[in-house]
């Protein structure tokens, strides 16, 4: 909660001075007294706002680190890395240019409340015999991330078309709810419910296009990767696929 706080408190700072400095420069245009004024606008016009949606992909492969940590799988339990889960995630962004070509930039991702149902076959330690055991694990995850990096954007030569890298850090919160709910077998036990939370600091990187809809606003797609490396979701990693507006001042 705090860290959407913070990111709203910024993206509301960027989108006011982002308008004041369209509506500042349009407004003075044809006042060359006003050279100072002029100035200042053209020093806020450099900023830039936002807000962006798309689909998550989360390799469900990783649901089984967290499950060891709370004492649910044991270390030769395998789970299967090849399906995978998605859900909803949106962005909000703003930045000042500080060249042409180069911005720094801040922002809020939330990658969504999304549910997971996966199977997990295993041996089972205590069972003399080498039981086979199977699992179903389903549950929702919750990731949001502050976003804080540099970002290079680059006009294609007589086209309205453009490309960008980003590339930072992000201060992430995420928390997890989920049940082992084993098959009927005689060696089945009741549901076993779990949550854990963690937080941290990691990297981020972001390869996307943009589409130059008028001179104030532009149409953006990309590519987020998070890589969640700290604390007990350590080898998280999370794709989002989006589409963006961008108002620039």
């Amino acid at each position: 909660m705090r860290l959407i706080q913070l990111a709203l408190s910024i993206l509301v700072v960027v989108v006011h001075l982002t308008y004041s400095a369209g509506w500042t420069r349009e407004y003075y245009d044809d006042y060359e007294e006003f050279e100072d004024v002029g100035m200042a606008a053209s020093i806020l016009s450099r900023f830039y706002a936002g807000v962006g949606l798309g689909t998550i992909e989360f390799d469900v492969g990783n649901i089984s680190k967290v499950a060891r940590s709370n004492d649910i799988l044991n270390q030769n339990t395998l789970i299967s890395d090849s399906e995978s889960s998605s859900g909803i995630g949106a962005k909000l962004f703003g930045g000042i240019k500080v060249t042409d070509n180069i911005a720094l930039e801040a922002g809020w991702a939330s990658l969504g409340e999304w549910k997971f149902d996966i199977v997990v076959r295993g041996d089972d330690p205590s069972n003399p015999d080498t039981f086979q055991q199977s699992f179903n694990i389903g549950g929702k995850v919750e990731i949001d991330t502050l976003i804080i990096g540099a970002v290079i954007n680059y006009d294609i030569p007589s086209t309205s078309f453009g490309i960008l890298a980003r590339a930072g850090i992000i201060v992430w919160d995420s928390s997890v709810s989920a049940a082992v709910n084993p098959d009927p077998t005689p060696s089945s036990t009741a549901d076993t419910a779990f949550s854990d939370s963690g937080s941290g600091t990691d990297t981020h990187f972001s390869l996307g296009g943009y589409y130059n809809l008028s001179k104030h606003l532009q149409l953006m797609g990309g590519w987020d990767r998070f890589d969640l490396k700290s604390g007990e979701e350590s080898g998280l990693s999370v794709d989002l696929l989006y589409v963006a507006l961008r108002l620039r001042g």
